[in-house]
């Protein structure tokens, strides 16, 4: 941003500022529109003074938010004005600029200061100077499109370095996984206790709220499969994540297991802590997928009393 040099003011409004606008707006052909210009200004320049006056203070002379917001609106308006109506308003915004910069290092609190809120309006507005209300429009949405994206991928990160912090493992897809139950053949049954118990409450939501608690059915708290290796349990699941496009993740209950006590029940309860914090963070449903869970359980006739089966309590 180009700033001139302008004599700092420590106090009250910048009358080279005022200057400006008064002398501009006696050019305008609209005379009614002249001197309300003007009387706006004055109005921000009056608030200001006010503000100023009693910033730093408390109890009842302390400024108040509400007071400091309108001053705010008010001069974002009037800046709004200028820049459509003077084509050498980058005078006016450098000389703000100046100004607000200079009382801002002699104010006694140049933190979370309201001077900061206009400094950032008059960047705002010096960037887009010559440029059409369309162009600004399409730049501010391509700035918030950017913060978004920007977030976006933070939190993607954020939530890549979470995973490596427990017992997990997010389920890549791959050429060959499905695209959802069309990809299946037969396993009918399989395919319609999944469409009730998961599918149908994922998409409809309401309908499921009067089924699960008007109609007296039952909430599945899981869902076991069972079967031989390779009979397509993981792929099923895979199919089932298209269905209701959620991500999946893994935990292989023999890796999650511990030889000291509790341990195993620990790491087991992380891994439902943070698929939960992850599904709350995305707002769509997250699958976990626990694999080799019969390594949790043990043979009855041997004996066998194993404490960290007996005390495995996840929930």
């Amino acid at each position: 941003m180009r700033v001139n040099t302008i004599s700092p003011i420590s106090f009250g409004y910048s009358k080279k500022s005022q200057a400006y606008i008064e002398s501009r707006a006696n050019n305008l052909s609209d005379k009614q529109y002249a001197a309300f210009l003007k009387d706006y200004s004055n109005l921000c320049n009056a608030a200001e003074d006010v503000i100023t006056l009693r910033e730093g203070k408390t109890g009842p002379d302390a400024p108040d938010p509400n007071y400091v917001d309108m001053f705010i609106a008010t001069k974002d308006t009037l800046i709004d004005n200028i820049m459509v109506n003077f084509t050498d308003c980058e005078q006016y915004l450098n000389s703000e600029y100046d100004y607000y910069s200079s009382a801002l290092k002699t104010c006694k609190n140049p933190k979370d200061n309201w001077r900061n809120v206009i400094i950032e309006r008059l960047k705002f507005w010096n960037a887009d100077l010559g440029k059409s209300p369309e162009e600004i429009e399409k730049q501010v949405e391509q700035t918030k499109l950017e913060a978004e994206q920007k977030k976006a991928e933070e939190d993607k990160k954020a939530r890549a370095a979470a995973v490596s912090a427990v017992p997990v493992e997010i389920l890549q897809r791959t050429e060959f996984s499905p695209d959802g139950f069309k990809d299946i053949m037969g396993m009918e049954e399989l395919k319609a206790d999944l469409k009730e118990s998961v599918i149908d409450p994922v998409n409809d939501p309401a309908q499921a709220k009067l089924d699960f608690e008007e109609y007296g059915k039952r909430r599945p708290a899981g869902i076991l499969l069972y079967g031989p290796p390779g009979c397509g349990k993981t792929y099923i699941i895979e199919a089932l994540a298209a269905e209701i496009d959620a991500p999946v993740f893994t935990l292989d209950i023999g890796n999650a297991g511990s030889k000291y006590i509790n341990q195993t029940s620990n790491n087991i309860k992380l891994a439902f802590d943070f698929v939960q914090a992850y599904a709350k963070d995305l707002d769509k449903p997250v699958i976990l997928f626990m694999d080799e869970m019969d390594s949790m359980t043990f043979n009855r006739s041997s004996g066998t009393n194993d404490e960290n089966i007996n005390k495995w309590q996840p929930f």
